[in-house]
């Protein structure tokens, strides 16, 4: 045999250590000496056959046709059949292959040495396939004992993808789970990866190696030297080899597990696919049943959260619904919102909506508004809404809130913020994007807020506005089911506040026209009588005063001269009161015209330079000029009536404070004195007439002045303010025409 021809056959064999290197060596030394047919057999089960060379394409060698326990074989060839020399490769305790060559034998010094390489090969082959299938076989025992136990999915996935990588003495494994709203797969967890550039974003039905297999429901093993392999090396991932296998329950990919490029020379083979499958195959229930374990737990939290907030909403709801004033409504609303430990924001406001304007404007706010606030504001008692909300109604604590400034100054037109009616009408919560820009952000210098729609039973009546700058709590899932329950309920306590304040406005109303018309009743009346008295009276009274006035002037007794001018005087006094009788009584028509309110009440003050003596001194607060349209005449007999009250109110002195301001369409004058102020129990009947508490008074001057003022459609009432009484009148600035029209024809 020539001994060159075995030196590079050997040298060839023990190059590498794989099974492919070992048959290409193999194949060069028959080639070089006229072996036409040569085939390896591994015993396993079944058997593996392995083409070492064969120049006859016809020959199909199969394991059935084989009976190894033959030292010659026939095998067809079509029409005919060749012989096939069967060497065993063995040893003196087990066989581990066939070797057959043909149709002629080898030199048997070549034999021996070809079988004992072959030999001890195979037989190290062998033994490092048996131990590999009692470790992954160990391996799958302990998983399975191990995974068994948990019931944290991250946990669970985190300990098949370590075993998994050692297992198989990979460079790392990676678990994907499929995301059935996004129809992505996702990464779930990883092992050994952190230096390889794994696909970490979600992965799409088909794309890449896990795509195809999570779409083909078959595994995929790449292995070295093939055109995918050479893809993957190209790649970002630089790896030669990989295998990767579906994760499927009740026949739906719910995932896929993958390994990456083994830490040895020797690539993935078909066992590993298979125990990766086995793996694949154990852990896909349990995953199944974790996903579904957690998904029941977190369902259980949700419902407990849920009733724990409907609990929060039902104790808010048993202070916010009792009947109140709009203002302080909405300050208990917002107070539910930031105070206790029940919802809890840093601050909230709330903006109404104009749809005329198109515009929000903002009402009232709660909250801080900067950081030595909210030191202040953590130091507060640690109590329920509920408690605080209680604190607060009962104490009747007022909105010192500094946010509250802050929100009172926003107004902000729909074009500023387009997408905002669309957002509001839509009924949501809606919590603003980190890295968007919007009119809100920027006035209230907020990275996150939410806003939620106060929807009505027609339209939208505004939003509700929250957020958490100063702890930067993220508005998360709770506090959007909180805010969307809270609002609702919100929205309904406004909308039924405002059918209150209707109703009770409604109520004063019609208490306000009976007493009118109890007064006007009372002035028919009395009008009736004084009418008839003041004829009665006054025409001999005018003659007694007349004579009285002649006597007093052409009289040379002194005596009979002074007693004439007293008659004179008191007669005078007298005919004064029955002409304010008749004023009282009369339905005289006004005589309309532009006048300046504070040129009248200067006019007015002057009349009463005498009280200087009294120590009384007068203070006239007016700003600008103020021109109403008004029967002067009239508005003077009222001014010198409250005056001349204020004056008698302070017998020992003191000061007449009168304002005149614009409020709105009106006309507004105060008097004000420093007297004893007017007793409860006579305030409500200062108007009717002749009705008095002074010892030298008839009790008219009032009835007249509020006949005069509800004449020109105004307002006047009386009240205890500072210790004395305060009077206020309130006069349209204008008056239509049609109005005059209408009094003129109900005094004709």
């Amino acid at each position: 045999m020539n001994l060159e021809i075995i030196t590079k056959f050997l040298k060839e064999f023990h190059k590498d250590y794989s099974l492919s290197n070992k048959i290409q060596a193999l194949s060069n030394l028959f080639s070089s000496i006229n072996i036409e047919i040569a085939y390896l057999i591994i015993n396993k089960k079944p058997f593996e056959i392995h083409r070492i060379k064969d120049s006859n394409s016809k020959l199909q060698l199969n394991s059935a046709e084989i009976n190894i326990s033959n030292h010659e074989i026939q095998l067809p060839t079509g029409e005919n059949s060749i012989t096939i020399y069967n060497n065993p490769i063995k040893d003196e305790y087990n066989t581990y292959g066939w070797l057959l060559i043909g149709p002629s034998k080898i030199d048997s010094e070549l034999e021996k040495i070809i079988q004992a390489e072959l030999t001890c090969f195979l037989k190290h082959t062998i033994n490092q396939t048996f131990l590999k299938k009692a470790h992954q076989l160990e391996t799958i025992c302990l998983l399975s004992e191990r995974v068994s136990s948990f019931y944290d999915l991250k946990h669970l996935l985190d300990i098949v993808t370590e075993y998994v990588t050692k297992a198989l003495n990979a460079k790392g494994a990676v678990i994907r789970l499929v995301n059935k709203n996004k129809q992505l797969l996702e990464v779930m967890s990883e092992y050994g990866l952190e230096n390889v550039n794994i696909r970490r974003y979600g992965i799409k039905l088909g794309d890449g190696v896990s795509g195809e297999v999570w779409k083909s429901k078959m595994p995929k093993l790449v292995i070295p030297d093939t055109k995918e392999s050479e893809q993957l090396l190209s790649s970002k991932l630089r790896i030669k080899s990989l295998i990767c296998v579906p994760l499927i329950f009740e026949n739906d990919v719910t995932g896929t597990l993958s390994v990456y490029e083994k830490l040895s020379e020797r690539p993935f083979d078909e066992e590993d696919k298979i125990f990766l499958e086995v793996i694949a195959g154990l852990v896909s229930p349990l995953i199944a049943y974790t996903e579904a374990l957690e998904r029941e737990q977190s369902l259980r939290k949700q419902i407990s959260k849920n009733l724990e907030n409907l609990h929060i909403i039902t104790e808010i709801n048993k202070i916010i619904m009792q009947p109140r004033k709009i203002d302080e409504l909405i300050f208990l609303i917002l107070t539910a919102l930031t105070f206790g430990k029940d919802i809890g924001f840093n601050r909230a406001g709330l903006f109404m909506y104009n749809a005329q304007t198109g515009t929000f404007q903002g009402m009232i706010g709660v909250g801080c508004n900067d950081e030595t606030e909210i030191q202040i504001w953590e130091k507060l008692p640690d109590m329920t809404t509920k408690e605080w909300l209680e604190i607060i109604d009962k104490n009747k604590i007022k909105n010192e809130s500094t946010f509250n400034n802050t929100i009172k100054q926003l107004r902000f037109d729909i074009s500023d913020f387009p997408l905002i009616i669309q957002i509001l009408r839509s009924g949501s919560v809606y919590v603003s994007k980190k890295d968007e820009k919007d009119i809100i952000k920027e006035k209230l210098n907020i990275e996150e807020y939410a806003i939620v729609p106060l929807l009505g039973k027609e339209d939208l009546l505004g939003m509700l506005y929250v957020d958490n700058k100063f702890t930067k709590k993220p508005i998360d899932e709770n506090y959007i089911s909180l805010l969307q329950t809270f609002a609702s309920q919100a929205a309904l306590a406004i909308e039924n506040s405002k059918l209150y304040s209707e109703i009770t406005n409604t109520n004063e109303l019609l208490k306000t026209a009976k007493q009118e018309l109890i007064v006007k009743e009372k002035l028919a009346t009395v009008g009736e009588m004084l009418t008839i008295l003041a004829h009665e009276i006054r025409n001999p009274l005018t003659a007694i005063g007349g004579f009285a006035n002649i006597i007093s002037k052409k009289s040379e007794n002194l005596t009979i001269k002074e007693l004439a001018e007293k008659i004179y005087i008191h007669a005078s006094k007298m005919d004064d009161m029955f002409k304010e009788f008749l004023l009282l009584a009369k339905h005289s028509t006004l005589q309309y015209s532009i006048n300046d309110l504070n040129e009248i009440v200067v006019e007015c003050i002057k009349n009463f330079d005498y009280v200087d003596s009294k120590n009384i001194s007068f203070i006239f607060n007016s700003n600008e000029s103020l021109k109403v349209d008004i029967d002067k005449n009239m508005i003077k007999v009222v001014l010198n009536n409250l005056l001349k009250n204020a004056i008698q109110a302070m017998p020992k002195g003191g000061k007449i404070t009168i304002e005149t301001k614009k409020e709105d369409s009106y006309a507004v004058l105060t008097i004000e004195d420093e007297g004893h102020g007017i007793p409860s129990d006579v305030l409500p009947n200062i108007f009717d007439p002749f009705y008095t508490t002074k010892f030298n008074g008839f009790g008219i001057g009032l009835s007249i002045s509020y006949k005069i003022i509800k004449q020109h459609n105004g307002i006047i009432y009386a009240e205890n303010k500072n210790g004395g009484a305060k009077f206020t009148v309130k006069l349209p600035l204008s008056i239509k025409e049609e109005v005059k029209d209408e009094q003129k024809n109900s005094y004709s």
